[in-house]
């Protein structure tokens, strides 16, 4: 074989290659794609395994929600990822409003065991002075503080479903 046909043919194997293993981040997802559970292995298998995990928790996304146990991962405009970079990108996201929400949940919970014990101590009171009108209505005012704890977070918990 001379050396431009040598060339050539490590040119095109090259190219043959690149497009059966490009960047699996820029693989489609399609429902021929999710269909092939072979092609899902190989591009699973071509990702760095962080990505992998992530592409892997995508996908078991996919089949909770036909369960209805869950809600989609869709974009910002409510479209399913174009590709699996996309896909991983959605699950980052996911993560990080997950870790944000659970933040709040124990903010927001820290807050209210403080008034539960407030509200116990003062209904401790309360009932020593016979449920005295004023010892009485201190410790049902606690229940406003927790309600209003509440009200509170409810917004911004609600913002990261």
């Amino acid at each position: 074989m001379g050396h431009k046909a040598y060339v050539g043919a490590a040119l095109a194997l090259g190219m043959a290659l690149s497009a059966c293993g490009g960047d699996p981040k820029g693989a489609a997802i399609n429902a021929e794609m999710m269909a092939d559970r072979a092609r899902i292995q190989s591009i699973s298998n071509r990702l760095e395994p962080a990505d992998r995990e992530k592409f892997g928790q995508y996908l078991l996304n996919r089949e909770m929600v036909s369960t209805g146990m869950v809600k989609a991962l869709v974009t910002a405009d409510g479209k399913d990822p174009a590709t699996v970079g996309q896909a991983i990108e959605l699950v980052e996201q996911w993560g990080r409003r997950a870790a944000e929400r659970k933040a709040l949940e124990t903010e927001r919970d820290a807050k209210i065991d403080v008034l539960r014990t407030k509200r116990e101590r003062l209904s401790d009171i309360a009932e020593a002075a016979g449920w005295a009108p004023a010892q009485t209505q201190a410790s049902n005012a606690v229940i406003a503080e927790i309600e209003a704890v509440q009200a509170e977070y409810e917004p911004r918990l609600a913002a990261l479903n």
